[in-house]
């Protein structure tokens, strides 16, 4: 079985206390009698009693009030003003007596006995939504207009118990006693108190808040205050009386409730503001560089603040820095470091720098603070970047490599074609050396040729040099370019037909470039079909300035997501290939103004679309390279 807590312990005692005392009451109740029946002192004791009452009912009015400012809690805020309402009317009653001077009217038993009925009513109503309310926070704005509401309720009371008294029913009998209407509004209480008694047990168990077990443990003690009340005989016996005191007791339960929640929440608050403080600090502490706050005096600029993970690199304590400049850390930069401070603080700027100082490499950050529009102090953060230094030359150095190796693949790549033409033509001239040899030996040369033209391709990247564009012949081009692969194709079965359907204009380009950019998209065109079959070579003018020259195979086709990535650096589709060859061309196109496109169909085939412009002047394209 769960142990009980302190507060459900004190609250089960004060529950058995109710019934011992309810039940020594109704025992003894004719002893009791003798010793608190006294005519002459009913009035000064029946006043007293409530005053306690009324006094508890006002300074939880003011504790909740007390603690708005702290938790502007929507349910104490109603609470509060819920007893600043039963307070004003069991003053009211008390003032009401029969035998009290002369207030909003005279003074009279039945007039005390509708405040009474009234004010218990009122609790009864509406502390069952005062058990209920989320804890939400209210603004002040609304706490105002729930206690003008209440004020009002309190007024519109007295207005109709004072002028329509003799309209009300009778509560009091002549000879003592309470009537059957009274008892039957007695019950009705009881009722409304049971169901407070119900909701405030199940939002302790839910919130395990002790408020609402005090709440509950005051509402239990209503109830034997209403049973001593509906069965008392006259205003004078033990019962009366006993009615009056559990209230008492009652309300100053539901003091001690709103008293401690206050007492808890600035408790809360207090403890929450440490528990930030120590987590900043931790943080701070942890800041990779430092953090600090810098005011002005007639010493110089001191710092309030200072911490953070640098002073533990430097072997520094916090406490050395105690009032001290920041400069105390930075000694052979001190003239630096103060004409920033006054560059801040004169023109109320924020300023960065950087300092190099004990083999350190530090971002300063100067930020001004406002106070009612005057700088009041300076924030400062410095972050070591020491490490993110050697990293960018690291980065600097391994991006040379990275340079390097791509240019040694790509004239690897570049070189491979043209000596894989000239190993072909070899081994056909070694076979019939009559037949072939004066054609396969100035094609050979032409290899050779282009192979010294890659090679200053490739070292234009470390040292460019100009290009001499002029006007050519695209067909002129292409053919060379066809004839030039033909032999690979035949050994393929691959048969390649050029189709120009009209005369084209001449374009401004370097013609050994594109032929660079053909030779590489047949060749990629062929090794697509490896059994064979067919590319079409197409060239037409277009409206809008462009040549398209169209490379369309019969191969397996390409993925979608896979044509987006082509012309990527290293990326391939083929076995020992390296992705160059396409950046190449890509790169070469894009230097004579032009465009490629690459469109394919899984099981149809490729076409590359290559559009070169015939308008652009020489001279803009000899600027790229210049």
């Amino acid at each position: 079985m769960k142990r009980l807590t302190r507060c459900e312990r004190l609250v089960f005692i004060f529950v058995v206390t109710a019934f011992v005392m309810a039940a020594a009451i109704t025992i003894f109740n004719k002893e009791l009698d003798i010793l608190v029946y006294s005519p002459k002192n009913s009035v000064g004791l029946h006043l007293i009693l409530e005053f306690i009452s009324i006094s508890i009912s006002f300074s939880i009015f003011t504790y909740g009030l007390r603690a708005f400012v702290n938790s502007q809690s929507k349910q104490l805020v109603y609470l509060s003003i819920l007893f600043l309402v039963l307070g004003s009317i069991d003053f009211l009653h008390a003032f009401s007596f029969e035998g009290m001077p002369f207030l909003f009217g005279e003074s009279s038993t039945n007039k005390a006995a509708w405040y009474w009925i009234i004010a218990r009513l009122t609790g009864g109503i509406f502390l069952i939504p005062a058990m209920i309310l989320s804890e939400e926070k209210i603004s002040k704005v609304t706490r105002n207009v729930l206690l003008i509401m209440g004020i009002l309720y309190v007024a519109v009371i007295t207005f109709a118990v004072t002028f329509f008294e003799k309209s009300l029913p009778t509560l009091i009998l002549n000879e003592g006693g309470s009537t059957s209407l009274q008892k039957q509004l007695e019950i009705i209480v009881i009722s409304l108190q049971i169901i407070v008694i119900i909701s405030s047990v199940v939002q302790y168990r839910n919130k395990k808040k002790e408020i609402y077990l005090y709440v509950a443990l005051a509402i239990f003690y209503l109830l034997f205050s209403e049973y001593m009340l509906g069965v008392y005989n006259s205003l004078l016996d033990v019962f009366y009386w006993a009615g009056h005191l559990y209230k008492v007791i009652a309300y100053t339960f539901i003091l001690r409730g709103v008293y401690f929640y206050f007492i808890d929440e600035v408790a809360l608050k207090e403890q929450n503001l440490i528990n930030a403080r120590k987590e900043l600090d931790q943080v701070i502490q942890e800041q990779h560089g430092l953090i600090f706050k810098i005011i002005k005096s007639n010493k110089g600029f001191i710092h309030t603040l200072c911490n953070g993970d640098l002073l533990n690199q430097l072997d520094i304590p916090i406490e050395r820095l105690s009032k001290k400049s920041i400069i105390a850390l930075f000694p052979e930069s001190e003239e630096m470091i103060i004409n920033f401070y006054h560059l801040v603080w004169d023109l109320e700027k924020k300023v960065t720098f950087e300092l190099h100082e004990n083999n350190l490499n530090l971002y300063f950050t100067l930020k001004p603070v406002f106070n009612n529009g005057k700088i009041s102090e300076i924030i400062g953060t410095a972050v070591d970047l020491t490490k993110l230094k050697e990293m960018e030359a690291q980065i600097r150095e391994n991006e040379k490599l990275s340079v390097l190796g791509e240019l040694a693949a790509g004239i690897a790549h570049e070189v491979r074609n043209p000596l894989t033409t000239l190993k072909g033509f070899l081994q056909l001239i070694k076979a019939d050396r009559n037949l072939y040899e004066p054609s396969f030996v100035e094609l050979m040369l032409t290899e050779v040729d282009r192979i010294e033209m890659i090679t200053d391709e490739f070292m234009s990247v470390a040292r460019p040099h100009a290009h001499l564009f002029k006007n050519e012949d695209i067909l002129e081009i292409i053919q060379y370019v066809v004839k030039f692969m033909q032999p690979q194709a035949l050994l393929k079965g691959v048969d390649i037909h050029l189709k120009s359907c009209e005369t084209l204009p001449a374009l401004v380009c370097e013609k050994n470039q594109l032929k660079q950019v053909f030779i590489n998209l047949i060749k990629n065109a062929i090794e697509a079909m490896p059994k064979g079959g067919n590319i079409h070579i197409e060239l037409k003018k277009k409206k809008l300035g462009f040549v398209d020259i169209n490379i369309r195979d019969e191969g397996i086709g390409i993925p979608e997501d896979v044509v987006e990535k082509l012309g990527q650096p290293f990326f391939t589709l083929k076995d020992g290939g390296n992705g160059l060859g396409l950046m190449m061309c890509r790169k070469i196109i894009e230097a004579h103004n032009g465009l490629m496109e690459i469109k394919s169909k899984i099981g149809v085939g490729t076409t590359f679309i290559v559009s070169l412009p015939y308008e652009n002047e020489i001279e803009n394209l000899e600027n790229k390279y210049n």
